[in-house]
């Protein structure tokens, strides 16, 4: 069985620890945090123990993986830990904060020989799971635009590191990579960018950013990502393709909608949900873990984790230059 040592007890550390719970094949051993009082008390939780940094705790527990948690800028640094042990790791989304911070870190596990996976969890989330099967398997026919919206109120971080974009990236970055991960799975290579943001005008304490992304293939897709609204966290998608619409948004009382222009089919039609029913965060470690001690490929790579941020990258550039940019 393997044991898990997990670095961060924040609100995505926290979110982990419950979804090892769940995982009968894993064992939580120990949790680390600067704040050794969070980690105690999450460690206490979950039947582990609490240490005061990464490397305490890889020295103390010799873990079979490691999960790193912490805020985004300090993602180099608890990965050094990892790397010296020659551990296999999972990284929370996303890797770093910049592309050539995160081709930096990614070498550097490669060069030490040790595998890492990115936890982009909405390849697991149901909806988006199901989401892309339909569209591969042609319920739209060939997609032309899609339509994503994501996000909610402002996020809450020690010292408020969300409200710097040099830290967090703004929804660019720390919230609508999740999208561009899900869009280049979906529908392939990104071609070029344009994109517009509030922190790319110095505005603190919220943020909202419209990304268009140009696909190789020709598909155009509109993302959206707010720290703005303070109605409650929601996410809507919106393919349309040559032969019909398939929408979906956390507002619906049921998972999809399949709108087609034949005339009986006018009115919405339910599509059933994804056969993946278990909770995505369990699921997407549960296949983590697997893939880091000898099980089958995970669904997402190191190369998908950068190819995600380099999107992000390409945003903040337009962002901030009032021009596309060409990946």
């Amino acid at each position: 069985m393997p044991r898990i040592g997990l670095i961060g007890a924040g609100g995505i550390g926290r979110k982990h620890a419950d979804a090892y719970s769940r995982i009968s094949n894993a064992q939580l051993v120990g949790i680390a945090d600067l704040d050794l009082e969070r980690a105690a008390s999450l460690a206490g939780a979950h039947g582990a123990k609490a240490y005061a940094t990464g490397e305490a705790l890889i020295a103390a527990e010799k873990p079979d993986v490691v999960d790193i948690c912490v805020p985004t800028p300090a993602h180099a640094d608890a990965a050094q830990a990892a790397i010296a042990a020659r551990i296999p790791t999972i990284l929370e989304k996303p890797v770093a904060r910049t592309l050539a911070e995160g081709k930096a870190l990614i070498a550097a596990f490669q060069n030490a020989g040790v595998p890492v996976l990115p936890a982009h969890v909405v390849r697991f989330f149901p909806d988006f799971f199901s989401a892309r099967q339909q569209i591969l398997a042609g319920v739209v026919g060939n997609p032309g635009t899609v339509r994503i919206t994501r996000g909610g109120g402002f996020p809450r971080g020690k010292d408020n590191w969300y409200g710097d974009p040099d830290k967090s990236g703004g929804v660019f970055i720390d919230l609508m990579l999740h999208d561009f991960d899900w869009l280049r799975w979906t529908f392939g290579e990104v071609e070029r960018v344009t994109a517009n943001c509030l922190m790319a005008s110095d505005i603190r304490g919220k943020d909202y950013a419209l990304a268009i992304l140009r696909f190789q293939s020709g598909v155009i897709a509109h993302v959206e990502g707010t720290w703005a609204h303070n109605d409650g966290f929601r996410t809507e998608l919106e393919v349309a393709g040559d032969k019909g619409i398939l929408d979906h948004s956390t507002q619906y009382p049921f998972a999809f909608r399949l709108r087609k222009d034949e005339a009986e089919a006018r009115v919405a039609v339910p599509v059933p949900e994804s056969p993946v029913l278990i909770e995505p965060y369990t699921a997407e470690l549960s296949e983590l873990i697997s893939a880091l001690t000898g099980g089958p490929a995970a669904r997402v790579t190191a190369e998908d984790g950068l190819k995600a941020l380099e999107i992000g990258d390409a945003c903040w550039q337009s962002a901030r230059t009032g021009q596309p940019v060409t990946i």
